[in-house]
């Protein structure tokens, strides 16, 4: 049933006013979502860039930008600028009137709400001649409580009267990447975010992990340089893929890659290998990144081990404790069996 809009005293209609609101596809919120499971658990801020376009004058985010390579700490992250532009260009090359609509973050402590330096980069982008297209920021971030992920949507528009922010917690309208107004919207079908990452890759030429790894500062010495590669190296023997390799914040270095049945992150401390490496596991049917938990190494440390020393012994713990289920199970069925 339709209802009339009301009238005021001089007959005029009265002006419904609609909430704003953030349309996202789903696919691109579950990119957000697994990357700040991954780096939650780490302790660690990531983030990444938006983007989409306008829909009669609301925001529509097609794509969230993966975190990549970057600096990042309990409380900050500076992303890659390089890597970024690399993909929103690339998404723009498929979809002409996309464009950068703003970022996404995570907050691994619980605070569902902008910080102040939050707001102060927000004015930076709003106030960017280069981004003069930008009238206001969907900004998506996310934060814990507990265990329970939390998606906090917010418009962030300029108030010049006190020369900085407004931010507005609004609506996240969830569309399926295969729906028909995706289709309408692109006048195309959608390309995941995925296969765009790899085709930008392909036509990349390879480059040099380490020697990047090594030109920032990190593990300069010729005796770090050869342990990181050694470490590569034996990973690769044991898995037959060489590991993803990726600095973070606090001269820590991580190694991540599958082996067996399960997914592993070995992050790496500045003194390795005079400490030890800590270990993350899941299963690699999960893809839920919370899943990863640390592995306590019962093993007398020496600089002499590696990572793939450890993960052997992670394998052959695993193994052994389902060997020991299996043969209890043999003989609880036994009994039954018996009475």
């Amino acid at each position: 049933m339709r209802r009339k809009k009301s009238k005021d005293n001089n007959g005029s209609r009265e002006k419904v006013k609609r909430k704003k609101q953030i349309k996202i596809v789903d696919s691109a919120l579950e990119v957000i979502k697994d990357e700040a499971r991954k780096w939650k658990n780490l302790d660690l801020e990531c983030g990444g860039s938006l983007v989409g376009l306008k829909d009669k004058g609301e925001n529509a985010i097609l794509y969230a930008v993966r975190t990549g390579h970057a600096e990042q700490s309990h409380c900050g992250v500076t992303t890659d600028s390089g890597f970024q532009n690399k993909m929103i260009k690339a998404i723009r090359d498929r979809y002409k009137d996309s464009k950068y609509l703003a970022d996404w973050h995570l907050h691994p402590f619980f605070m569902p709400s902008l910080s102040d330096i939050d707001k102060r980069q927000c004015y930076e982008l709003l106030t960017d001649e280069n981004l003069s297209y930008l009238e206001e920021l969907p900004i998506i971030l996310i934060t814990f409580k507990e265990n329970e992920l939390i998606v906090c949507p917010f418009i962030v528009t300029l108030n010049e009267t006190k020369d900085g922010v407004d931010v507005e917690e609004v609506h996240l309208s969830i569309i399926k990447q295969n729906s028909r107004y995706i289709k309408k919207l692109l006048n195309a079908g959608y390309v995941d975010i995925d296969t765009i990452e790899k085709s930008l890759k392909k036509d990349e030429p390879e480059k040099d992990v380490l020697k990047e790894i090594f030109e920032t500062g990190l593990y300069k010495t010729d005796f770090g340089k050869k342990r990181i590669e050694h470490e590569s190296n034996e990973i690769e023997k044991l898995t037959g893929n060489a590991p993803v390799i990726s600095v973070l914040d606090n001269n820590l270095i991580s190694l991540n890659f599958d082996y067996n049945e399960d997914s592993f992150i070995s992050v790496l401390p500045p003194e390795y290998p005079l400490n030890p490496a800590t270990i993350f596991k899941k299963s690699k049917d999960s893809k839920d990144m919370e899943n990863f938990e640390e592995v306590k190494i019962f093993h007398n440390w020496n600089s002499l081990c590696t990572v793939a020393d450890l993960v052997k012994e992670i394998a052959t713990e695993n193994k052994s404790n389902k060997e020991e289920k299996y043969e209890y199970e043999i003989v609880i069925s036994r009994i039954h069996a018996e009475f």
